[in-house]
């Protein structure tokens, strides 16, 4: 018996094809794997099947019955990088704010708030709806279970400003679960996720296949959950090259790396805090220090992060910095980046300068170049593919001031560097995950600064463009002094030039 068949003549964005021409079918009881390369239109595939993306030469018919007083458009949710954009966008949400504790809490409600019935139902707050006793303690029941499900309960009271990265993305999918969706599409579910987290994620998604649909988007075949029993497989070009029952039953096992296996220069030298640093001694002692710690503690209320905190980044040094999701990485990285305001009560010198001592958020960025999914969801998807690389030079998520033809051309050489063969005025939104992630790489690289910060800068690439952009790293730093922050989870997303490591642990 069917659940939902799609017919399109295919998709496209300019001149280049997004997708090719495709009859697709979905049965009861089948749950799809979309893989693929990036670029490959796997986003654009969920877009069309999901009704998120409206395209005349499309028709998609839904063969279940929804609920009561739904249409059957209602009874899907979509995860997926873009949502979590609109979510920014609707929150006023800026790139600084999670740093911001006073300004968040008055801004953006916390995740009890936005998991309440009214939330959930989109009520507004001048609405009266009248529910019965049984409804109300139906989704209550649902609520407590996805929260014990996703391990959420102890982030409840907190703003969804605060929230990480995997935090964000356990509290979407556990969100869209309390509509009670028949079919849950999600777009590259596992990008920026530690061990763990995708262990739990996955482990959950195979629990969810019981009472729903699944669709899931991945560059990688081995990151599917066992309960995927059918694959689409799509090619550079947008063509289904395989589309049938999934031929590996068994769910193959992703190679991840556990952080004590991080390989770089020396062992490790264990110290009186929560961070253990490998080859702590400089490369060169005379090398100009960019970034350094002494003592720093940072602390939310009763939550210690940092305790007499001591690290000196110097010209040359390629650090990898590695730890589980919510061991501090994100907030190390926004004390170097000058946005967490705790900054200015530590002794933190920023290439030189102490912070506070009269320097601008600005003076420190013009000598930064940065990558993370913080980053990517700020980024305005209209805005042209040129326009993002050129905002690399003005410092923040969109082009500022007028652009010399030396900047310009910069900012072209870079995209022909990277491989991104698209037309530059194109939107930023027309491009796939990986391909966005990419651009945002070659903003990062553009304007050549004395340290780069890369968080998770490879996620959602595929083998082909990450071991491409591994390549280019190496270059990089094998012709310049440029320092390196690097922030991942993943063993094979490891760059060769890395000369330091830095472990974070939970207290």
């Amino acid at each position: 018996m069917l659940l939902l068949k799609a017919k399109s003549k295919g998709l496209a964005f300019g001149k280049k094809q997004a997708l090719a021409p495709f009859i697709f079918e979905w049965k009861i009881g089948e749950h799809w794997g979309i893989i693929g390369p990036n670029g490959s239109g796997k986003t654009q595939f969920i877009k069309l099947i999901s009704s998120t993306l409206y395209d005349f030469r499309t028709s998609v018919e839904y063969f279940f019955k929804p609920a009561k007083n739904k249409e059957p458009e209602d009874m899907l949710e979509v995860i997926s990088l873009e949502k979590q954009r609109e979510l920014v966008e609707s929150l006023d949400i800026y790139v600084q704010m999670r740093w911001n504790s006073t300004i968040e809490e008055d801004s953006t409600p916390t995740l009890d708030d936005w998991f309440s019935q009214d939330a959930i139902e989109g009520v507004y707050p001048t609405e009266l709806v009248v529910r019965t006793k049984a409804q109300v303690q139906q989704f209550n029941k649902h609520k407590k279970q996805y929260i014990e499900q996703f391990k959420l309960g102890a982030l409840m009271k907190q703003h969804v400003a605060e929230l990480s990265n995997g935090e964000m993305r356990r509290a979407f999918i556990a969100r869209a679960l309390l509509s009670q969706p028949r079919i849950l599409f999600l777009d590259a579910p596992f990008m920026g996720l530690d061990t763990a987290t995708r262990e739990l994620l996955t482990k959950n998604i195979n629990l969810l296949s019981e009472k729903h649909a699944i669709a899931l988007a991945t560059t990688s075949e081995a990151e599917l959950p066992s309960c995927i029993t059918h694959i689409i497989e799509l090619d550079a070009a947008g063509n289904i090259i395989y589309c049938g029952v999934r031929k590996a039953t068994k769910q193959e096992k992703v190679k991840h790396s556990d952080f004590e296996n991080v390989s770089v220069a020396n062992a490790y030298q264990k110290l009186p805090s929560k961070a253990t640093f490998t080859h702590r001694e400089p490369i060169n002692p005379k090398a100009k220090a960019l970034v350094e710690f002494a003592g720093t503690s940072i602390s939310y209320g009763d939550n210690h992060v940092f305790k007499d905190f001591t690290w000196t980044i110097r010209a040359g040094e390629r650090w990898a910095l590695v730890g589980e999701n919510g061991s501090g990485k994100s907030t190390l990285i926004a004390l170097i980046l000058g946005d967490h305001q705790q900054g200015y009560a530590n002794n933190l010198k920023l290439f030189g300068k102490a912070r506070g001592s009269g320097e601008s958020i600005w003076d420190i960025k013009k000598k930064l170049g940065w990558v993370s999914p913080e980053l990517h969801t700020c980024i305005d998807e209209k805005l042209s593919i040129f326009s993002v690389v050129l905002s690399g030079f003005s410092d923040t998520p969109y082009p500022t001031g007028r652009f010399t033809k030396t900047k310009k051309d910069a900012a072209l050489a870079m995209l022909d560097k990277l491989g991104i063969d698209v037309d530059p005025d194109e939107p930023f939104g027309s491009l796939s995950g990986g391909e966005q992630r990419l651009v945002l790489l070659a903003r990062a690289l553009v304007k050549k600064p004395p340290l780069l910060v890369l968080d998770e800068p490879c996620q959602n690439l595929d083998k082909k463009n990450c071991e491409h952009f591994l390549k280019l790293l190496d270059e990089l730093c094998t012709d310049t002094a440029t320092a390196l922050v690097y922030v991942t989870h993943l063993r094979g997303t490891m760059p060769k030039c890395l000369t330091h490591k830095l472990l974070l642990t939970r207290c």
